[in-house]
């Protein structure tokens, strides 16, 4: 389509007038021309505004099933950018009914769908609604399981080893100690076959930053076992990854610096994460450094 094109040649501003001709004549949909508006404004920055449009197209009920994707493209990235705003209630509340539509089509890509059950177990886990968490959790493993086994591009891999993750994440987060456990183990043994398709793909960093994430969980998880040996010989071995040396990675294992009264190592990590946070305008809270983490 000319908007598809638009959206190839990344004329952002030509994205939007055409969606708001198409919209007006009727050849696109109210969920068609908002989320490809938000796509537009995304990439132009204008978080805020793309916010408004993904929740127009995304959260608020489908009723013509011919607009699926748009419609659970839009709103997988209105639930995402609530994620990243912390607001961990308004997940909850507005993941339900696009979950009640997403679970009863067979047919659906399944990406958006695990991802949005993932996220919504994540925000349970964090209101301490440990019977949803666990339901959900259950849900996005079996669902990537069978999605990887039928997946040859490495898109499955990629979503997967990304979600076991964030959940051994928000598990350490907890205290749920043998949870946290598991799910690394489960995050780990994708490392390899994700390997695999990084190479193939040319991008060391998506490889780089997840092997480093998995790895600076290991050492916070080894610490508060009390395995100080165990945890301080995973930090050598995690400052030989190539992302260890990057403002992100150094931010990763502050924690584990402080706990472990390398005063010196920590503070040169606050000082980057200080700067960073002064010129964003943004508090300097737990929960903003730990969104900073994962979306960096």
């Amino acid at each position: 389509s000319i908007v598809w094109s638009a959206s190839i040649a990344k004329d952002f501003p030509r994205m939007i007038e055409l969606c708001d001709s198409l919209e007006k004549t009727g050849d696109f949909s109210k969920i068609r021309a908002n989320f490809y508006r938000g796509d537009a404004l995304r990439e132009q920055g204008k978080d805020n505004e793309a916010f408004e449009c993904y929740r127009i197209a995304g959260g608020n009920g489908l009723e013509d099933y011919g607009e699926l994707w748009c419609y659970q493209e839009a709103a997988r990235h209105y639930i995402k950018m609530l994620f990243n705003r912390i607001d961990y209630e308004g997940v909850v509340h507005e993941s339900m009914p696009i979950l009640a539509v997403l679970d009863s089509v067979e047919t659906v890509d399944p990406e958006a769908r695990l991802m949005i059950h993932g996220m919504l177990g994540e925000c349970n886990l964090k209101l301490k609604q440990l019977d949803f968490a666990n339901q959900n959790f259950d849900y996005v493993l079996k669902g990537y399981t069978e999605w990887m086994a039928q997946d040859s591009t490495g898109r499955a891999v990629f979503c997967a080893i990304e979600c076991y993750d964030n959940i051994a994440q928000k598990y350490l987060d907890t205290d749920e100690n043998d949870q946290t456990a598991l799910w690394l183990q489960r995050a780990d043994s994708l490392l390899v076959p994700f390997k695999a398709y990084t190479d193939a793909w040319g991008n060391d960093y998506l490889y780089d930053s997840r092997s480093a994430a998995i790895l600076s969980h290991k050492i916070t998880l080894a610490q508060k076992l009390g395995k100080d040996d165990e945890a301080a010989k995973l930090y050598e071995e995690y400052k030989t990854l190539p992302f260890a040396s990057s403002d992100i990675g150094q931010l990763m294992v502050t924690d584990y610096l402080i706990k472990a009264h390398r005063y010196a190592e920590a503070s040169d990590n606050l000082t980057r994460l200080d700067y960073f946070f002064q010129g964003s305008g943004v508090q300097m809270t737990v929960d903003n450094i730990d969104a900073y983490v994962d979306i960096a």
